[in-house]
């Protein structure tokens, strides 16, 4: 998982504009999956998350982040149709 985020990191600096959010969406998602504060990442599968009821123990990452979207969003974001090369 880290190395995906490295690649979208990369991604967002060669295409700065591309990109609906910022760095500092990534960092929350790493420190997401480390930190076990949200149940978004615990478990192997939605099967055992829903199993140990981990939506009615746990805060999801989603609901977080919704909350303070604009932290997250790249001001520079310019929508683009078509792959980046």
């Amino acid at each position: 998982f880290i190395q995906f985020i490295d690649a979208v990191w990369q991604l967002i600096h060669q295409f700065p504009c591309s990109f609906e959010f910022n760095e500092k969406f990534l960092i929350k998602l790493l420190d997401a999956v480390y930190s076990c504060h949200y149940g978004t990442f615990l478990c192997n599968s939605e099967a055992a998350r829903r199993s140990s009821e981990l939506k009615r123990k746990t805060v999801s990452l989603w609901t977080d982040i919704a909350r303070s979207r604009s932290d997250y969003v790249n001001a520079f974001y310019i929508p683009e149709p078509g792959i980046l090369v």
